[in-house]
């Protein structure tokens, strides 16, 4: 069954909401190569699509955390760390997997991936920034930048 985006799991920022349909879009093909529609040539650009995919998000995530004061911003790092390294695993299998039962736990490994992707991370862990992006929007703009400064020097 395909997953579906749902505003309940917005974290309030357009990028990284639409990184998050994304990733959906990914795991979907992904469940749609493991059910049997797709090769492991498919598998492989699939894997090579989420690693693309992990470069870019887990970037913009972390500048989005550091921006809005993300208190737990070095251990949502570490988060991504993870998953990546997890990630590299993967494709190391795929590429080495020789015999049905052994791209078949490959394929398992992946399911489990991304399902603690989007379950534990995303909706749990990147909704708790929702909060910090929420203050950000809702701090007023300044109308209009300071005036500079103008130093005067003694004696004048």
């Amino acid at each position: 069954m395909a997953l579906v985006w749902r505003q309940d799991i917005s974290v309030g920022d357009d990028r990284i909401d639409s990184d998050h349909k994304t990733l959906i879009s990914i795991i979907n093909t992904a469940e749609d190569v493991i059910n049997g529609s797709g090769s492991r040539r498919d598998l492989e650009r699939v894997l090579a699509r989420l690693d693309q995919y992990t470069k870019e998000h887990f970037a913009r995530e972390e500048e989005t955390q550091r921006r809005v004061g993300y208190p737990f911003h070095e251990a949502h790092k570490l988060e991504h760390k993870n998953l990546i390294r997890t990630l590299t695993e993967i494709r190391e299998r795929v590429a080495q997997a020789k015999d049905a039962y052994s791209y078949e736990k490959v394929l398992q490994g992946l399911v489990d991936l991304l399902e603690d992707w989007l379950m534990n991370h995303v909706m749990l862990h990147d909704l708790r920034m929702r909060t910090f992006v929420g203050r950000e929007k809702a701090a007023p703009a300044s109308a209009a930048p300071p005036a500079p400064v103008r130093l005067a020097r003694a004696g004048r």
